[in-house]
C-alpha cells in the first residue's frame, strides 16, 4: 500500500526499532507447494525495507506459521504499538494489553469504545504512531474517541515558557489545539 515503505523509514529515522511479524506459512494452503516466504523476502529486498542496506536486517522479520504464533511473537517482543490487517488478532484474548493495537483497513477510518484505531492509510497511520509517542496512549485514545475520530497530522507549536503546544488535524476535519506541560 502507498505510504508504508515511507512509514517504516520514518519510524526508523525517529530512532525506533520497526519489527515486522508476519503470519505467513511456508507453502500455499491452496497447493501445499507454492512458496510464499521467498517472495515476501525478494519483495522486502527489492523495495528497501530489509537487507544488507535496507532499512531492517533479516532478524527484524518474522515468518509465522499460525495466528497462536504470530500472537506469541508479538508478546514476546514486548511492542509498544502493533499494526496489522486483522481485526481478529488486534482483538483476540492473547494480544498484549500493554500493546497500542492499530488496525489498518483501506476502508475505514475511526476509533472504537475498547481504543481500537482503525485507519485506511499509512499517513495517518504515522500521524497516530507520532502523537502517541508525544503522549500517553490514554489521552490519545479519549482524545479521539471525544472527536470520533482518527488523527491525519499535526503541528508542533514551539511556544517556549514551561509548555509545548500542538494542533492536531482529524479525518473529519476537525482541529484540536493542546498544550502539553514540559
Amino acid at each position: 500500500y502507498e505510504g508504508v515503505i515511507d512509514f517504516i523509514k520514518q519510524v526508523c529515522d525517529d530512532g525506533n526499532r520497526v519489527i515486522i511479524v508476519s503470519y505467513k506459512t511456508a507453502v500455499s494452503n491452496y497447493d501445499g507447494k507454492t512458496d510464499l516466504v521467498t517472495p515476501a523476502v525478494k519483495w522486502l529486498k527489492d523495495n528497501g525495507i530489509m537487507g544488507e542496506n535496507g532499512l531492517l536486517s533479516r532478524q527484524s522479520v518474522f515468518f509465522l506459521n499460525s495466528r497462536e504464533a504470530k500472537l506469541q511473537k508479538i508478546n514476546e517482543l514486548n511492542c509498544d504499538i502493533f499494526i496489522d490487517d486483522l481485526f481478529e488478532l488486534l482483538t483476540d484474548n492473547n494480544f498484549p494489553k500493554n500493546t497500542t493495537p492499530i488496525c489498518f483497513d483501506p476502508t475505514k477510518n475511526g476509533i472504537n469504545q475498547t481504543g481500537l484505531f482503525t485507519i485506511s492509510n499509512w499517513t495517518n497511520i504515522l500521524a497516530t504512531y507520532r502523537l502517541l509517542t508525544l503522549f500517553s496512549k490514554r489521552p490519545v485514545i479519549e482524545l479521539c474517541k471525544l472527536i470520533d475520530s482518527t488523527p491525519t497530522g499535526f503541528t508542533r507549536i514551539d511556544s517556549g515558557g514551561n509548555h509545548t503546544a500542538f494542533i492536531i488535524d482529524f479525518q473529519n476535519s476537525e482541529k484540536i489545539f493542546i498544550k502539553q506541560s514540559t
